[in-house]
């Protein structure tokens, strides 16, 4: 199942096959509390203030770092850009993020 994204104007969403990317942050979940919780809430419809959007940002750009340099999964890397640029334009907007699974 995907989830749609919605922060104001601004829309994402993370595709089913992108789901990838929690798999990495179950197995460091000590390095990525927020994005635990957004996986725990995936299901849920979460919304995300803007303060947890900015920690987002930082998780995720954090997680870049970790599958840039991983041939299994290099493929993440531009989807943890794409994610934290949308959470950052939430956070600078100051704009709650409304999150909706399929």
């Amino acid at each position: 199942m995907a989830l749609d994204l919605y922060a104001g104007n601004e829309k994402d969403r993370i595709a089913t096959h992108e789901e990838a990317l929690f798999l990495i942050v179950i197995e460091h979940d000590e390095n990525y509390p927020v994005l635990n919780w957004l996986w725990s809430e995936f299901y849920n419809g979460p919304r995300i203030n803007p303060e947890k959007s900015n920690l987002l940002v930082h998780e995720l750009l954090q997680l870049y770092r970790v599958v840039e340099n991983d041939k299994e999964v290099k493929w993440l890397a531009p989807i943890t850009v794409r994610l934290a640029s949308f959470f950052s334009i939430a956070y600078r907007n100051n704009i709650e993020v409304i999150a909706e699974s399929d």
